[in-house]
């Protein structure tokens, strides 16, 4: 399958830009599947036997509310903030599947499954999209041959990938620059501000011209711990598979990258690119 932003043709891989050295410290690779009615921490713990030799190590965390994107009448409106109360049930937790370095991890929990590479705990050099695609396609077949044992079926609903850059604000001689150096079309607030946040997100068209998937797109600028000028830019491509299974969730995850390639490439300026020596 194919994404193209709405008005624009589908991106060809000739099309996509490489890079030496690219700002990337995480990449989450994921999947949202209905709830497993008879999922609890006993058939979790099953799962973890199956790729414990790769993930030894375990952590628990609160789950992960389920996330759809939908399209209609009001896709642009301003979101209202509200308070709601819930009623609390049983807490099923997501668990942390984590491997010797702690590179990279499973998040696992009774309706979704990531993989997530953070390059930030090691200093370890990104290791490109196909081989954590693979890592990743091996992990959906333990997954779905764990779901088969437990006579589960999984039934995909979402899928979504995602990337994160952590970008020094330096210019080709080291030295600090303006956010507008590498981020050409930010013209800047006068005077110095001392952090800040632009957001926004864009529908996403398949090949037959309809809405299944939007790019978030998250930039903060600000300072990092000894004090040095930094961005983080945050990319999420998150949309609904042709059809419900594992292999169109591949694809739905290749077609998102090719977005979050394209438009890193179109909203950074020349000088980052040399600075990230692309290709």
């Amino acid at each position: 399958m194919t994404l193209h932003f709405e008005g624009e043709a589908a991106i060809a891989d000739a099309d996509l830009a490489d890079y030496g050295v690219p700002p990337v410290i995480e990449v989450s690779l994921g999947f949202q599947f209905e709830a497993i009615p008879t999922y609890n921490s006993l058939i979790a713990a099953d799962f973890w036997q199956r790729v414990r030799a790769d993930y030894p190590h375990v952590d628990e965390q609160p789950p992960f509310d389920a996330a759809f994107e939908t399209f209609g009448a009001n896709d642009g409106a301003i979101q209202q903030q509200r308070i709601e109360f819930q009623p609390i049930g049983v807490i099923q937790p997501r668990f942390l599947l984590i491997n010797e370095s702690g590179s990279e991890l499973l998040q696992f929990q009774r309706d979704r499954l990531h993989l997530n590479w953070r390059g930030f705990v090691t200093k370890e050099a990104y290791p490109r999209y196909p081989t954590l695609r693979k890592r990743f396609e091996a992990v959906l077949a333990t997954h779905r041959d764990w779901a088969s044992a437990i006579g589960a079926t999984v039934q995909p609903t979402q899928a979504e990938v995602v990337y994160v850059n952590r970008i020094r604000l330096i210019d080709e001689r080291g030295e600090p620059c303006k956010l507008s150096h590498l981020f050409p079309w930010l013209g800047g607030v006068p005077g110095h501000t001392e952090n800040g946040a632009f957001q926004f997100r864009r529908k996403l068209l398949d090949d037959a011209n309809q809405p299944v998937a939007r790019l978030h797109f998250t930039l903060q600028y600000g300072t990092d711990e000894r004090g040095q000028r930094e961005a983080q830019l945050v990319f999420l491509v998150r949309g609904r598979p042709s059809e419900p299974s594992q292999d169109n969730c591949l694809a739905m995850l290749d077609a998102g990258r090719k977005i979050i390639v394209h438009t890193f490439t179109t909203m950074t300026s020349d000088l980052a690119h040399s600075l990230w020596e692309k290709q």
